[in-house]
Order: structure tokens, then sequence, then C-alpha cells
């Protein structure tokens, strides 16, 4: 789907990703920060998931994060 010309249309999430990326160097402590934050984030989400979701094999979300 096409926008009209002269609309002011957001940018897709990917192009404002990357321009949050570069605003900095990406170093490899910075990369390295990335990884972590997303890898714990993720990590949470899909406990917290689980837990709702089967609440009889994870009665708490501590148990869906072990």
């Amino acid at each position: 789907m096409t926008t009209p010309q002269g609309s002011a249309a957001s940018p897709p999430a990917h192009r404002r990703v990357v321009n949050i990326l570069s605003r900095k160097p990406l170093t490899t402590a910075r990369a390295a920060r990335i990884i972590a934050s997303v890898t714990v984030s993720i990590s949470v989400i899909s406990g917290v998931l689980i837990h709702f979701t089967d609440k009889k094999n994870f009665p708490n979300i501590g148990d869906g994060l072990w």
C-alpha cells in the first residue's frame, strides 16, 4: 500500500531502529550491552508468558524463568 504524496507518514520501524543504533558508533562494549539487554528482555517476557499460558506446570513466574 502506498501513501499519498504530501502525507506525513512515519518511517518503518526498522528504519527507526537503524537510526537509533547509528547515532553513536557501534563499539564492542555497546554491542555487548545491546545483545545482553535483548536477551534478558526476551527471557523475562518468555517466563511471564509461559506462566500465564501454563499455570498448572509453572505456578509462579520464577518457575517459568527457571
